[in-house]
């Protein structure tokens, strides 16, 4: 069922996007917030800083992934799968979500997402917008990854891409709940 107009679409879009934002940025400073790991400089000799651009750089990315999130789509169901992505986004994961971080991206070198499943996530849409080397997932439910579990991830995240055109090759490594996958396309 389409919505009555596009205008209304993106108007209830805006709101839940600017809710989202004003959330963030009440968490970003709290403790128990998300903790970058991407470091610019040589942390060995000292001069290792954290990105401080992670609050800016994090709510442009959902906003732009959101766009694409709309494209072609103003139907009541796509405004309710919209809703619900940013609803679980903030700079605290409250529920026990999956995190996914996408890390050293030319554009954007560290940004995330919070998921209920991996396949709330579009990775090539997301690979568009920032041009990640390299995903960290992490799943708090989970005390370890199996091979089977990372043999079926690993074929969606091929799948995913190869969908939108690209053909990656991808190594990764695990350690209790966190699953590292290299990505090079």
């Amino acid at each position: 069922m389409t919505l009555k107009t596009k205008s209304s679409f993106k108007n209830t879009i805006i709101s839940l996007y600017e809710d989202y934002v004003e959330r963030f940025n009440s968490e970003w400073n709290e403790e128990g917030s998300y903790e970058p790991c991407v470091i610019c400089g040589d942390e060995e000799k000292g001069t290792g800083e954290y990105i401080d651009t992670i609050p800016e750089d994090q709510t442009e990315f959902i906003f732009l992934y959101i766009h694409h999130m709309m494209i072609g789509s103003d139907t009541k169901d796509n405004l309710k799968i919209i809703e619900h992505f940013l609803s679980m986004q903030g700079a605290m994961n409250t529920e026990n979500r999956m995190q996914i971080q996408f890390l050293l991206g030319d554009s954007v070198p560290e940004v995330y997402v919070y998921v209920d499943n991996f396949s709330e996530v579009d990775l090539a849409d997301t690979y568009g917008l920032t041009e990640f080397k390299m995903m960290h997932i992490y799943n708090a439910n989970m005390k370890k990854w199996t091979l089977k579990t990372i043999r079926e991830l690993i074929r969606d995240v091929k799948d995913d891409f190869r969908f939108d055109g690209y053909e990656p090759k991808l190594d990764y490594r695990y350690a209790g709940p966190l699953l590292e996958i290299k990505c090079r396309m």
